[in-house]
């Protein structure tokens, strides 16, 4: 069964996942990895000098932003800024430009916008301030062309506060609960349905795998709130210069891929809690139901063991205590694990997957690329890790508690036939993490230079 699945699944399944991404990579230029809206343009370019007043200023930005980004146009006069009036909008013809209108007869001299965009894709927020003057400077200053990130973004808001420092919290938190969730599955749906399954041991460690899955499906529910609530006080503090106004909330939900893709999964999260609880509920009730039928009637049987050998001659036989027989596997047991079950949590896993997949940090502009290989990466390491976590956390902590050399043989099962899927499992995080390589890193020196850089050198050197 080994050789068979190894030849006619794994095999194939590995070569066709190099050829995709030998396709993919020769196909589709990869973009760099950064969802949050950045400014790469504008016009009037920021520091510059123009003779004629524009009727709108546009700014440019490298991904689509909410029409909940806004900007302000501020003329410079005794070195106090005045607002102009006009409210900024989003191009409705490109979401990837901002437009300011400006009224006429407007003064010539020093002019500043003040930008703040949120990214329709992860719903982070960003913000900048972009300078030009018309005519001449109000500050006595020449113009001078300055364009790029380090004048139009203000790249302070990549530095962690202590509000940056618990989203990031959280979300790792998140992760690993996902992780953790995936590899029971794939552990107790594909792995130990293949090995014998009327054994105490085995009984156990499906018992004991419960709570934790209601643990890793809770931690992942409560997660997404608090890391959404803090997201909000993000935008809030952006674009209300630091008050909290949660009324755009909301909007904020219904206005960006971000907020519909997080209702989407909230909701898968509730279907799972559910689901759980229903399968669940008749097999806790069942466990129940035995032990303390078991408790009724073990007590009697010593009693009357006890007054046959006082009132009778003494026997070794009934002095005996009978040993316990194994726990037969039970309809509703089988019931948790039938073919039809293990469908539908697979069906729910692979489209939180997708949810995730979809505002991933590597994923910059919804391209197929970037998102089924940022799937198949958070797949590749429920299998892997979510999987030896299972073994180390719930299958090794029971077997000392459960006498037999039974057990020892099952754990040796287990290890043959998890050993397939952790060996697919690694290929693929490798291969996902060279398109990762190949799509952001152009320059060696961005290997320490750069952020995403840094943390691409730092999972390499875990995975070798």
């Amino acid at each position: 069964m080994h050789a068979r699945f190894v030849r006619l699944v794994l095999l194939p399944a590995l070569v066709l996942n190099l050829l995709a991404y030998g396709v993919i990579v020769t196909v589709f230029e990869p973009q760099a990895a950064h969802a949050q809206a950045y400014v790469i343009g504008s016009d009037p370019v920021d520091g510059s000098t123009v003779s004629t007043m524009p009727k709108t200023v546009r700014i440019f930005f490298d991904a689509s932003i909410s029409t909940l980004s806004n900007a302000t146009l501020q003329y410079v006069q005794n070195g106090d800024f005045v607002p102009v009036q006009g409210q900024s909008f989003v191009s409705p013809s490109d979401q990837h430009e901002m437009d300011i209108p400006v009224p006429d007869n407007s003064p010539q001299g020093s002019y500043f916008v003040r930008w703040t965009a949120i990214s329709t894709l992860d719903g982070h927020t960003t913000y900048g301030s972009i300078g030009f003057d018309d005519g001449s400077s109000s500050l006595g200053i020449p113009g001078q062309t300055v364009l790029g990130p380090s004048s139009s973004n203000d790249l302070a808001v990549r530095n962690l506060d202590f509000l940056g420092t618990l989203s990031v919290a959280w979300e790792w938190l998140v992760q690993v609960a996902l992780v953790f969730w995936l590899g029971i599955l794939v552990t107790e749906r594909l792995v130990l349905v293949q090995t014998e399954r009327a054994t105490p041991l085995l009984d156990r460690v499906r018992r004991q795998s419960l709570p934790m899955q209601w643990l890793c499906l809770s931690a992942m529910l409560v997660g997404e709130v608090v890391t959404m609530l803090l997201r909000e006080v993000h935008v809030t503090r952006a674009l209300y210069d630091g008050t909290l106004d949660f009324s755009a909330l909301v909007p904020f939900l219904t206005q960006t891929v971000y907020g519909w893709v997080w209702l989407v999964r909230v909701l898968l999260l509730l279907i799972a809690l559910g689901l759980l609880w229903w399968q669940s509920r008749p097999y806790q009730r069942q466990q129940g139901n035995s032990n303390s039928s078991t408790s009724r009637s073990g007590s009697p049987r010593v009693h009357r063991e006890r007054t046959t050998t006082t009132s009778q001659k003494p026997t070794t036989e009934v002095m005996e205590r009978p040993s316990r027989p194994p726990t037969p596997i039970t309809s509703t047991q089988e019931r948790l694990y039938t073919r039809s079950s293990t469908i539908t949590w697979f069906v729910l896993a692979i489209l939180l997957l997708c949810t995730y997949a979809l505002t991933g940090i590597q994923v910059s502009q919804l391209q197929a690329n970037e998102i089924v290989y940022n799937g198949f990466s958070l797949l590749a390491q429920g299998i892997w890790f979510g999987s030896l976590a299972y073994l180390g956390y719930i299958l090794l902590p029971l077997v000392p508690t459960i006498g037999g050399d039974s057990n020892t043989e099952v754990v040796a099962a287990f290890l043959r036939k998890q050993t397939p899927y952790l060996i697919a499992a690694i290929v693929i995080e490798i291969s996902c993490v060279l398109f990762m390589i190949e799509g952001t890193i152009v320059q060696w020196n961005q290997w320490l230079t750069d952020p995403f850089g840094r943390a691409l050198l730092i999972s390499s050197v875990f995975i070798v």
